[in-house]
């Protein structure tokens, strides 16, 4: 894993809830229990928590078949809204919310993720950003 880089800018002022590194599928089941246990720390219902744990793992996923590697995670929560961002070492793909986008499997995991959270593309040079976000009414308070 590397040393993450410091921030320069992201989707809040304040330190992130978890913030890890993700380079191989075998760490995918430490960010899943690193979810989990937020989401029950934030007191989202199991149909929220799965949700979150589904659509960041395709969007994680996604990044992983394309070699996009190494990922960064990082669970920024608000009084009212939990956001994802994911970091990934490659260029831009395919806006989850196109239809039209080709076939295949990368495609298809933002594709998937889309449907169960407001997910968000930000393509910056040789990188790209998805935040995974669940609005007002899809996520409690931390206890």
């Amino acid at each position: 894993m590397r040393t993450p880089t410091p921030r320069t800018a992201g989707p809040s002022t304040r330190r992130p809830d978890l913030d890890t590194w993700v380079a191989a599928a075998f760490q995918l089941a430490d960010l899943r229990r690193d979810l989990h246990a937020l989401a029950l720390r934030f007191q989202l219902s199991d149909d929220d928590a799965g949700r979150l744990l589904f659509a960041v793992g395709e969007v994680v996923t996604d990044a992983l078949v394309r070699d996009a590697i190494p990922v960064r995670v990082r669970w920024y929560s608000g009084a009212t809204s939990v956001r994802i961002r994911v970091d990934e070492a490659a260029g831009p793909h395919d806006d989850p919310g196109d239809r039209r986008r080709r076939r295949g499997a990368a495609g298809a995991a933002l594709w998937m993720a889309h449907h169960v959270a407001a997910v968000t593309l930000v393509h910056t040079g040789p990188r790209t950003t998805t935040h995974v976000s669940f609005p007002a009414g899809s996520c409690g308070r931390a206890r």
